[in-house]
């Protein structure tokens, strides 16, 4: 699992943030090479680009048959765990992240 750090997608208007960070559908194929089972979206930069650009990143991440915790297209979608098997054990993962600077734009 790798925390993506960014907005993956070509959509959206550009929030007021000091930071801002895209990356191209492609990065979800690069994960996938690496290796990478996992993705985490819950951070504080793929709300980059807002709700729309939220919705490109989701969109990209199932096209390219890559699961992604910490966001989705409602809250039951963001908070829901990705839940594989480990050598015999059962393992849930969760992402979880607050947004300060844009706390009170989104609900």
């Amino acid at each position: 699992m790798v925390n993506l750090e960014t907005a993956v997608t070509t959509r959206g208007t550009v929030e007021p943030k000091r930071y801002l960070f895209k990356a191209p559908a492609s990065a979800y194929e690069t994960v996938k090479a690496a290796g990478v089972d996992l993705v985490s979206l819950g951070n504080n930069h793929v709300l980059d680009y807002g709700p729309v650009g939220l919705a490109g990143s989701l969109d990209s991440a199932r096209k390219a048959g890559v699961p992604v915790i910490g966001a989705g297209a409602d809250a039951k979608a963001a908070f829901a765990p990705w839940i594989t098997e480990v050598n015999g054990t059962r393992v849930a993962f969760v992402a979880i992240s607050q947004v300060h600077e844009l706390g009170r734009s989104f609900p």
